[in-house]
């Protein structure tokens, strides 16, 4: 699709589905988005969220070399992303654009998939062969859930009220962990890559470090330790043992023969007692 549309750049778009032909061009040229349609409306917002970030055309012109040039760079992943997608958006996948006025317009983070270009592989390991369970813990028809009031008025007009109760919220509690197959509680811990002994970033000996606002997720089973997956190679360079003596979850220890080595994401429906 960008050889596409490198090819069908300069005026050869008026000639495009849903343009006006070359002989509406010129009236056309000061503002294409709206004077366009379908295909070649949608090349036109590509390009100005290209041009200056507000997709809004309302500064492409094609009468403008400079212009024109952005639209004969358009790249396929830039059609399916700003042309395309924003047309089918979901809770999940929403591909509205920020109006920064900067070249090269960035997506507004305001949905799950929006962050997913950022997640690590670490992050992507630590959920590896994840599963879920509800959990309905609500009290039986045996126990006590009673509620009682006694008032008053008397004869010099002062109200007078007791009221003692012992019963269950009626609107349900979910509670949400990580728990491990056996129902251990597990931690999402942040952490960040440290260079190993060697010195140099990217090898062999580098190891993770838990930090409370690090760009990966660690699943263990111990808050702010990031596993005995990186004890070798963190204590190598001069890390204490004690930080790093957790068990991992996830695909790294499935595959050094922790089958069970996965994490259960519960819900669990619950009541406070009141």
């Amino acid at each position: 699709m960008g050889g596409m549309a490198g090819a069908l750049g300069g005026a050869n778009f008026y000639d495009l589905p849903g343009g006006t032909g070359a002989a509406g061009a010129g009236a056309a040229a000061a503002n294409p988005y709206a004077s366009y349609g379908g295909f070649a409306q949608a090349v036109y917002g590509v390009a100005d969220c290209l041009d200056d970030g507000t997709c809004q055309n309302v500064s492409l012109d094609v009468s403008n070399a400079g212009d024109v040039a952005i639209i004969d760079a358009i790249t396929g992943t830039q059609m399916l992303e700003y042309g395309f997608a924003p047309y089918y958006n979901t809770n999940l996948a929403d591909y509205e654009m920020t109006n920064a006025a900067a070249p090269g317009a960035t997506q507004v983070q305001d949905s799950t998939f929006d962050y997913m270009q950022s997640t690590t592989f670490i992050t992507f390991d630590s959920f590896v062969n994840a599963k879920s369970q509800y959990i309905y813990n609500m009290p039986d028809d045996f126990e006590l859930d009673l509620g009682m009031k006694w008032s008053k008025s008397l004869n010099n007009g002062m109200n007078v009220s007791f009221a003692y109760s012992f019963n269950y919220d009626k609107n349900p509690i979910i509670n949400t962990s990580w728990r491990s197959p056996t129902g251990t509680l597990l931690y999402a811990n942040r952490a960040n890559m440290a260079v190993g002994a060697d010195g140099n970033p990217g090898t062999a000996d580098d190891y993770m470090v838990y930090n409370a606002a690090g760009g990966s997720l660690i699943l263990t089973d111990q808050q702010g330790d990031v596993g005995s997956n990186w004890s070798v190679n963190a204590q190598a360079d001069g890390g204490a043992a004690a930080d790093y003596d957790a068990n991992n979850y996830g695909g790294a220890a499935q595959q050094a023969g922790n089958a069970n080595a996965y994490g259960i994401l519960r819900f669990e429906q619950t009541q406070l007692s009141v």
